[in-house]
């Protein structure tokens, strides 16, 4: 399987971006393309 073509449209450069994000503390991103449960991974910047 090559990343390139996951068909599920997430691949390792996107979970990475979204990652940093994340980090750098956007939850709105996190919330739209991880969902509120996956935003539970940035380390404590998010208020809920």
């Amino acid at each position: 399987v090559r990343p390139e073509d996951d068909s599920s449209g997430y691949s390792f450069a996107n979970i990475t971006a979204l990652m940093i994000a994340a980090m750098l503390d956007y939850p709105g991103i996190c919330q739209v393309r991880l969902g509120q449960g996956a935003c539970m991974v940035s380390p404590g910047k998010l208020p809920h």
